[in-house]
């Protein structure tokens, strides 16, 4: 009978026991679900910050200096960070590397390509330019000294070496608007299987200090890496014209943009497959310093076309054109002295124009007569006048 309540006693004290640990665990159980509920929302919360982080706007900045786990950055507003660096992206950093940085802690948000100026991708790049020789009329005599200074150099460069002396690095077009400047210098990419970089110069002209700079440095970078390659600058006079003693911001920005304009024609080697066109209407303004030997040192003036070279334009013009029998050409040459290879190809077109609207399937002689007309003679005088005056 004793051994039987001593039985029943530890059991109770085994049931007991066994209950307490029971009731343990699920205290233990519910204060596990606590944390972990807890956990959920800290992890839902970081990753929205971290979403963020990802999708707001970041700070682009340039690596300046790098030393130890810190990095030197610069902004393109020319403020300077020092931040930082985590161990994960050490491996990934160097002088000229790009940065996106949170706004808030400028933390990393992201690594991108050494730094090139955006702005290189909106100037023209073609691979060749579909121009020819053939399309051009008037300009023979430039056509070969073209083909002379730029041509000859970016296809056979070894002839200059054999007679020890350096190509043209730049040649300088002059003359009235709508003379064929850029067209020739696309035919010359084309002629020499290069690569055209085209530009205006305005585009040099930037803001903020430093930039214009930059930009222009890029931009011989940018042609080095695609040569051969021709630069074609349009309208130099925007960034090349006389320096003055202006102390306005705007114009020590284009003086600094000059300057490193000339250092970038004096640095490159002309056997570095690269070289430089431009253009301008305004050659009485150019700084002397960007036409001395060694930078823009060829100064080619391209002329209105006299008679000779307006029949050749026309007849390039009207070539893939239906025409009536009794169009001559030769008496439209006559008939628009004064006029650009620009103003040539805008009366052909309106000429074409004026047949289509008339549901002709030829162009006429009055067609031609009523473009020119239109686009050559002025509404109050019965005389041409030059495309530049318009």
């Amino acid at each position: 009978m004793a051994y039987e309540i001593d039985s029943l006693e530890n059991r109770d004290k085994a049931g007991y026991k066994e209950y307490g640990e029971l009731t343990f665990l699920r205290s233990q159980l519910v204060n596990l679900q606590m944390q972990l509920q807890m956990l959920q929302k800290d992890n839902e919360k970081m990753r929205k910050e971290l979403e963020a982080y990802n999708t707001s706007p970041g700070i682009v900045c340039v690596v300046q200096e790098l030393f130890d786990n810190k990095a030197i950055v610069r902004n393109y507003n020319g403020i300077v960070f020092a931040i930082t660096v985590p161990e994960d992206y050490k491996d990934k950093l160097e002088v000229g590397t790009r940065l996106s940085l949170a706004q808030h802690n400028l933390a990393i948000l992201d690594v991108f390509s050494k730094d090139m100026d955006y702005r290189i991708n909106t100037f023209d790049l073609e691979e060749k330019p579909a121009i020819t020789y053939a399309e051009i009329g008037g300009l023979e005599k430039i056509i070969t000294e073209l083909e002379e200074m730029i041509t000859l150099p970016l296809t056979n460069p070894e002839i200059f070496t054999q007679f020890g002396i350096d190509s043209p690095k730049g040649i300088l077009l002059y003359g009235s608007p709508g003379t064929g400047k850029t067209l020739i210098a696309k035919a010359v990419a084309n002629q020499a299987n290069a690569k055209f970089i085209s530009l205006s110069g305005s585009d040099l002209v930037q803001k903020y200090i430093g930039e214009g700079a930059r930009l222009v440095r890029d931009l011989f970078a940018f042609a080095r890496d695609n040569a051969p390659a021709i630069i074609f600058i349009d309208e130099i006079d925007a960034v090349a014209s006389y320096r003055s003693d202006s102390t306005t911001g705007g114009d020590r920005e284009v003086y600094r943009t000059m300057m490193q304009l000339l250092v970038e024609l004096d640095g490159f080697n002309p056997n570095d497959k690269v070289k430089v066109l431009a253009a301008t209407n305004r050659i009485d303004i150019i700084d002397k310093a960007l036409l001395r030997p060694g930078r823009l040192d060829r100064i080619l003036h391209i002329d209105l076309p006299n008679e000779k070279s307006r029949e050749k334009i026309f007849e390039i013009h009207t070539a893939r054109m239906p025409l009536e029998k009794d169009v001559s050409v030769v008496e439209f040459a006559k008939e628009t002295e004064g006029s650009s290879g620009a103003d040539i190809a805008s009366v052909c077109r309106e000429a074409a124009m004026f047949a289509i609207r008339e549901k002709r399937k030829k162009v006429g002689m009055n067609n031609f007569r009523e473009a020119i007309k239109k686009v050559l003679v002025s509404p109050d005088e019965e005389t041409i006048f030059v495309s530049s005056y318009r």
